[in-house]
């Protein structure tokens, strides 16, 4: 489920695919098998990564924020409590012009807009045992865009610096997974405040320090902050 206000989805192919074809070959159909009028924004320039592999795609935001023309005209894209499906047709083709050969899709149900910011104290933080290399597991409260869980979240260790190690984020939670065991300490989870959920939604403003102090299994963790840039 996603909320009714969702600004964007992300589609990740296993090969490079070709611009320019995308108004042609993507649908989104409602619960009766009606596609929906022009629901992502007509953008000339399609939005790809460099290896042309995910592509996002942008609901028209005139149609999801109320009391604009374009919502009154039209309507929100998606209605909470509805169901839909997200339609590729067996056209679309690689970066190669070889036509994919299959539709694919996927359904989704929408829920009630999310208008609230982000606050981080209603974040479950799961901690590991110090001496394993158990990942350290974040729950967020609502589904968190994907780019901007796994590029402006970083975990700061007991000697003031970065932890490294590899991410990995489902917009749901995020997680850090290490090489070396964990050490006990205190940790900060730093949140830029430029986070957002998949409906624009960012951090509470004018939060410094997030009190959210979780000490369990010899491992304290606190979420705190980015100084805005």
């Amino acid at each position: 489920m996603i909320p009714a206000n969702t600004l964007r989805l992300y589609l990740t192919f296993s090969e490079p695919m070709a611009r320019g074809q995308v108004n042609d070959v993507i649908a989104l159909i409602d619960n009766n098998g009606a596609p929906i009028s022009n629901p992502f924004l007509n953008l000339k320039t399609e939005l790809w990564d460099s290896p042309q592999k995910r592509m996002t795609l942008l609901f028209d935001p005139g149609r999801n924020k109320q009391g604009v023309s374009p919502n009154s005209q039209f309507g929100a894209p998606l209605q909470n409590a509805k169901s839909y499906k997200l339609l590729i047709s067996d056209r679309m083709k690689s970066s190669e012009g070889i036509a994919v050969g299959s539709d694919w899709s996927a359904k989704f149900r929408a829920g009630p807009a999310e208008r609230c910011p982000i606050d981080p104290n209603s974040w479950q933080i799961l901690t590991p045992n110090v001496g394993t290399i158990t990942p350290i597991n974040i729950i967020f409260d609502r589904i968190i865009d994907h780019g901007n869980a796994l590029g402006l979240l970083q975990l700061i260790g007991p000697e003031g610096v970065t932890i490294p190690g590899e991410m990995h984020t489902d917009g749901g939670g995020w997680s850090l997974s290490l090489t070396s065991p964990w050490q006990a300490g205190r940790y900060q989870l730093i949140v830029d405040p430029e986070l957002e959920d998949v409906a624009g939604n960012t951090v509470i403003v004018g939060i410094s320090l997030v009190d959210v102090v979780v000490i369990a299994k010899n491992l304290q963790s606190t979420a705190a902050m980015a100084d805005p840039k």
